[in-house]
C-alpha cells in the first residue's frame, strides 16, 4: 500500500451555488444560510452575452466580489474578477479560469488602494514572478515560484539588497507531516478488497496561533476514504502558523491524501 501526501496553499474563496431566481444568502464560510445568519448575499445572476455576471455583497450592501460565470446554476468563475473589503476598497483583481486564479493578479494594502504585490498563477497555483512593494511604491521583494521552490531578492526602501526570505510562508505541521499521516492513516478494508483507489483533498484553516480551526473536504473519493482522511487530518491540532510579510496570519491550506494499492 502506498499513500501520498502533498500540501498546497488555497487562495480562492467563493460559493459554487448559482442563482437563477431569488437572492441567495451565505454565512462567513460561504455556506448557504438564512438572511438573519448571513454575512454575504448574491442577487440573481445577470446575463451578459454568453456569460453570467456574478456580484456578491456584504450585508451592508457594499460589493464583496464581481466576476463572471459560465453557468447560471453552478458558479464557474471565468473572466476578470475583483474582490473588495468591507468598506469598498479593492482587495485583489485578476483573471479566473474555471474557478481558480489564472495569470497575473494584483493585491492591495488592506483598507487602501495602494498596490501591495503582484503574482502569477497557473491552474490556481502560484507560479513564476512575484513582486511586492512598499507603500511608497518602491520594490520590497522580487521572487520566483516554481512548485515548492522559491528564489528571489529582498530590498529595503533605499533599494539596498539584504537577506532574502519569501513573503508567503505557509503553515507547517509541528511534526513531520508525511510520517504522521503514514503512521495514522488506515486504508479502508472494504476499499482494499474491492481494489478501490482515490484521492481526497481536505482544506484546513490554521489561525495565526497555529491552531487547526476548521476542515472541509474539497475533493471526494470513496466515502470510506473521505471519512478516514478527515479523521486523521483532524488529529493534526498544532501547527507553526503561516506568515505573510513576516507576520503570522490566518490561512487555508489543502492536504491531498492519495490511497493507492501496490502489489
Amino acid at each position: 500500500m502506498k499513500i501520498v501526501f502533498i500540501i498546497t496553499v488555497v487562495l480562492c474563496n467563493f460559493s459554487a451555488f448559482g442563482n437563477s431566481g431569488d437572492t441567495t444568502f451565505f454565512d462567513k464560510n460561504w455556506n448557504r444560510t438564512k438572511p438573519k445568519n448571513a454575512a454575504y448575499f448574491r442577487p440573481p445572476l445577470q446575463k451578459v452575452e454568453e456569460m453570467y455576471k456574478v456580484t456578491d455583497y456584504y450585508m451592508s450592501g457594499i460589493k464583496q466580489m464581481e466576476s463572471f460565470s459560465l453557468s447560471q446554476d453552478s458558479i464557474i468563475l471565468t473572466g476578470y474578477t475583483v474582490r473588495y473589503d468591507s468598506i469598498g476598497n479593492k482587495e485583489a483583481e485578476g483573471q479566473c479560469l474555471n474557478n481558480v486564479e489564472s495569470g497575473e493578479w494584483k493585491y492591495y494594502y488592506p483598507g487602501t488602494n495602494i498596490l501591495y504585490f503582484i503574482e502569477n498563477y497557473f491552474n490556481g497555483q502560484r507560479l513564476g514572478k512575484f513582486t511586492s512593494y512598499y507603500k511608497s511604491g518602491k520594490i520590497k521583494t522580487e521572487e520566483n515560484y516554481f512548485g515548492s521552490q522559491v528564489t528571489g531578492k529582498r530590498y529595503n526602501e533605499a533599494g539596498e539588497e539584504f537577506e532574502f526570505y519569501p513573503m508567503l510562508q505557509q503553515p507547517v505541521y509541528s511534526q513531520d507531516t508525511r510520517t504522521f499521516l503514514s503512521e495514522n492513516i488506515r486504508y479502508p478494508f472494504k476499499c482494499q478488497n474491492k481494489k478501490i483507489e482515490g484521492t481526497v483533498i481536505i482544506s484546513l484553516y490554521i489561525d495565526e496561533t497555529g491552531k487547526l480551526c476548521d476542515t472541509k473536504i474539497i475533493q471526494n473519493a470513496d466515502p470510506l476514504m473521505d471519512k478516514e482522511a478527515l479523521r486523521v487530518i483532524n488529529l493534526m491540532k498544532k501547527w507553526i502558523p503561516g506568515k505573510f510579510d513576516d507576520k503570522p496570519v490566518k490561512m487555508w491550506v489543502s492536504q491531498r491524501v492519495s490511497f493507492q494499492l501496490t502489489d
